[in-house]
């Protein structure tokens, strides 16, 4: 029996409908009281804008693996062991499903886990607490729950938590991901997202995809807002086409903006006097110092280790 759809998964199976436009964008969150001055300097090869979008793809990651994973577990019944991958390298991913009710299928109440198994040198687990699922035959169209992600590597590790939908509704999938936090050791101890708001949908007819994302961005000397405005699109496996922009917000106004320019490369300025004037003339970087590229469908390595191909 199919559990009835929550007001909130209503609502956002109606803001997608049939087209391919994203929903209007939600409110960026305000500055914290905390917040830092945005400032050129940070802009360095280590600077911090080269930290918020790695943590905004481990997020993201995070809930592309689990929505892949409830489908393999799904497609596996009966629930009668986990399932069991070898990475590539060494150790091994395991998949399980606590199936609270007994029926077979997953359903409200139900847990989803992804173990790492010294993969990559990654061990602990992602768990999602089911609170919502709809299953058309051994597909699932519509996930929904809290997420816990617990990772370590050696004398670092990896936490993500926060809510996460995913939906199908043929050709596009989506997935949406609030009130999230991320933080790894593997970029800098102290800098985490807080408070954001994640969100990816994904044609499966032509590869197009549309990413969107904001929330606040802490580290130990301050607090910074960003968002998408406007969204970064373009088409699965490359970086985004020219238009969409990343903003980041100080305190008094200051702001950066980098954006995408078409084939691998990004422009960035800075407003550091908050004048609401770009500094000239922009300056010019690739992607890859920016981002790992799984936001975006890029073959490459990974700070969260990938699910193998089923067999």
């Amino acid at each position: 029996m199919r559990p009835a759809v929550t007001i909130a998964a209503a609502v956002l199976l109606q803001a997608c409908g049939g087209d391919f436009d994203p929903p209007p964008p939600a409110q960026a969150p305000p500055l914290p009281s905390n917040a830092a001055p945005v400032t050129a300097s940070q802009f360095d090869f280590a600077g911090m804008p080269r930290r918020i979008l790695p943590l905004v793809e481990i997020s993201l990651h995070t809930m592309q693996l689990l929505s892949d994973a409830a489908g393999r577990l799904q497609r596996h019944r009966p629930f009668v062991g986990p399932i069991d991958y070898f990475c590539a390298n060494d150790g091994g991913i395991r998949l399980r499903a606590f199936d609270t009710d007994r029926n077979d299928s997953i359903t409200v109440g139900d847990s989803i886990i992804i173990e790492y198994i010294a993969c990559e040198g990654r061990t602990g687990s992602i768990t999602l607490q089911v609170a919502n699922a709809i299953i058309d035959g051994q597909e699932v169209t519509f996930l929904e729950g809290e997420v816990d992600s617990r990772l370590a590597a050696g004398s670092g590790g990896l936490r993500a938590a926060g809510s996460l939908q995913f939906q199908v509704i043929p050709p596009q999938r989506r997935w949406l991901g609030t009130e999230w936090t991320a933080r790894t050791d593997f970029l800098a101890p102290n800098d985490q997202i807080e408070n954001a708001r994640i969100d990816k949908i994904l044609s499966s007819a032509d590869g197009r995809y549309v990413v969107q994302c904001m929330g606040i961005y802490e580290l130990g000397t301050g607090a910074f807002v960003f968002e998408t405005a406007p969204a970064f699109g373009g088409t699965e496996e490359h970086w985004p086409a020219a238009g969409g922009r990343l903003l980041i917000h100080g305190r008094d106004a200051s702001r950066a903006a980098i954006r995408a320019r078409g084939t691998d490369y990004i422009g960035w300025r800075v407003d550091e006097d908050g004048d609401g004037i770009f500094d000239a003339p922009e300056k010019r970087d690739t992607w890859r110092f920016y981002s790992e590229g799984s936001l975006f469908g890029i073959e490459g390595p990974r700070l969260l280790p990938p699910l193998p191909p089923e067999p």
